[in-house]
């Protein structure tokens, strides 16, 4: 096992070696994220900021949201997914020009431009019948991630069908409980295949009919972008905060809550509708150009730029000591329920 130490003393060996003027760095609660910032702010270098957590939703602790607000604060820009994000952030002390939007955004080509011939090919020999309506679900398999609800609901409407199915991509710690759940209901047309790497589950969003992510809490949902991309219909549960600028409810999807099950219950039966799958996936397609690599490259240059352009100013007292006794630490057990 590697220490904090040995990574935060390779990781200043690395950065030294380097010399950036302006480090990129993700969130102060990461490690990675904080020692990243504190190199910059040691050697007087400046700091870009990624994060897609809503401040709203982190930790309650005064303690340590003062001082995360601190350290914030030194930050010289925040690069944020979307509008309510840089609205927070402004509440902790950004200004008004040194939010960036554009954080969330995937290849569109990559899960768009997977033919039918290709797709057909991939799944020649699998057991997978591509004549079927799938619906499917990207994610880990964990508590906060509600796929044991989908699964259950999705056996009251479509279990012992024949014409459609569920497919599930992703591996977890639930996944021999998500098993035995199946076998226990006797529904035979739920696939649980797996992690798979993007070069993969590509040919999986050419082969679904609709895409559903239910989960409890979600600081975005990438997986979303990805299945627009393919030109899916989402649904996408009110916990995602992705689904506030993703989702036009009756547009490209629906929204549903995550604890209701009879909100998801009707929203799958989509799948009984060819025209709308068809409408709302055109939707998808259209709505998700505006979150694109290309975006993400412009405004993080732009923050870059920004960044390069102001006074990187001088660390007080304060901070180098909080710098000094703070150690970042990620509650998992937020994540995996």
């Amino acid at each position: 096992t590697i220490g904090d130490s040995q990574v935060r003393e390779r990781l200043f060996e690395i950065l030294d070696g380097y010399k950036p003027d302006v480090v990129v760095t993700g969130a102060l609660t990461f490690p990675c994220g904080f020692n990243s910032f504190k190199w910059a702010k040691l050697r007087g270098k400046g700091v870009v900021m990624f994060d897609d957590v809503l401040i709203s939703g982190t930790s309650r602790n005064p303690v340590k949201r003062m001082v995360r607000a601190h350290l914030c604060r030194r930050v010289q820009a925040y690069f944020v997914p979307a509008s309510d994000y840089a609205v927070e952030w402004r509440s902790w002390g950004a200004g008004q020009k040194n939010v960036f939007e554009g954080l969330c955004c995937v290849n569109n080509q990559r899960f768009g431009s997977v033919s039918r011939e290709e797709m057909e090919e991939y799944f020649r020999n699998s057991d997978l019948d591509i004549g079927r309506r799938y619906m499917l679900c990207v994610s880990r398999l964990v508590p906060i991630k509600n796929v044991k609800r989908l699964i259950e609901v999705w056996s009251k409407a479509y279990g012992f069908r024949e014409d459609v199915g569920l497919i599930i991509v992703g591996d977890g710690g639930q996944v021999i409980v998500l098993q035995e759940v199946l076998l226990m209901m006797g529904v035979r047309n739920v696939h649980i295949v797996g992690a798979l790497r993007n070069t993969e589950v590509q040919y999986y969003y050419a082969l679904a009919s609709a895409f559903i992510l239910v989960s409890h809490l979600e600081s975005w949902g990438l997986v979303v972008n990805e299945a627009m991309a393919a030109g899916l219909p989402v649904i996408v549960s009110k916990q995602c905060n992705c689904s506030r600028y993703l989702v036009d409810d009756g547009v490209n999807g629906y929204l549903v809550d995550a604890d209701l099950d009879e909100t998801i219950f009707e929203a799958i039966k989509i799948l009984e509708s060819p025209g709308r799958l068809a409408d709302f996936g055109i939707a998808s397609r259209r709505m998700i150009q505006d979150f694109g690599l290309e975006k993400f490259a412009r405004n993080l240059w732009a923050a870059c730029s920004y960044v390069m352009s102001v006074d990187q100013g001088k660390l007080d007292i304060f901070s180098r000591g909080l710098m000094v006794f703070w150690r970042a630490r990620i509650n998992m057990k937020r994540f995996n329920g």
